[in-house]
């Protein structure tokens, strides 16, 4: 799994660009075949280190990827094993493809990236990069680390969303109808799902 820790490595430490599905394992158990709906799980721990370390954030979808696989057990067990492969730590793989092996089924899949997102902090008026190359505010250890606010994240996270809905409806198949609906991981219990 991704953490804090292994994020700042990649993009502070090695300079390199550090790619997510932010959705995990969590957004696996939202497919639901005979849902003509496209969920999105949206989480914020990728949004609070990108304004922690000040770097951008580039959306990106990939379009038909829920229909590479077919569900053996029916929907309405998702929330149970969601919780049972959360505790144990275990990804529950109940997919078949064609054939009935774990072979995908043929779709044609495309990916499109949209426009990045500047991230920036409230009071990043004051600090710019510095000529070492270093990204303000990453010096001095754990001590001196920026916190954003609740607020400088929902506002990343509402751009986020934005350039997702933009994305979707923009490039989505001529035949493919399905409904793009975020789900909020602030919303998300067992037994419901909240959308916007």
């Amino acid at each position: 799994p991704i953490s804090a820790a292994g994020i700042r490595k990649v993009v502070v430490e090695q300079g390199d660009i550090c790619c997510l599905v932010p959705g995990g394992i969590a957004e696996m158990f939202m497919l639901d075949p005979t849902n003509e709906t496209e969920q999105v799980l949206i989480r914020r721990g990728f949004v609070r280190e990108a304004l922690k370390n000040q770097v951008d954030i580039l959306p990106i979808y990939h379009f038909n990827h829920t229909q590479t696989f077919s569900y053996i057990l029916p929907p309405s067990l998702n929330a149970w094993l969601a919780v049972a492969c959360r505790k144990s730590g275990l990804p529950g793989c109940f997919l078949i493809g064609r054939w009935g092996l774990f072979v995908p089924h043929k779709v044609k899949m495309f990916t499109v990236v949209g426009k990045p997102i500047q991230v920036r902090r409230a009071s990043s008026s004051s600090s710019s990069s510095s000529s070492s190359g270093k990204i303000p505010g990453t010096e001095g250890g754990k001590e001196g680390r920026y916190e954003p606010t609740e607020e400088e994240i929902e506002m990343v996270v509402a751009e986020y969303k934005e350039a997702l809905r933009r994305i979707y409806y923009t490039y989505r198949p001529a035949d493919g109808q399905r409904e793009l609906v975020l789900v909020d991981n602030h919303t998300l219990n067992l037994g419901s799902i909240s959308r916007s």
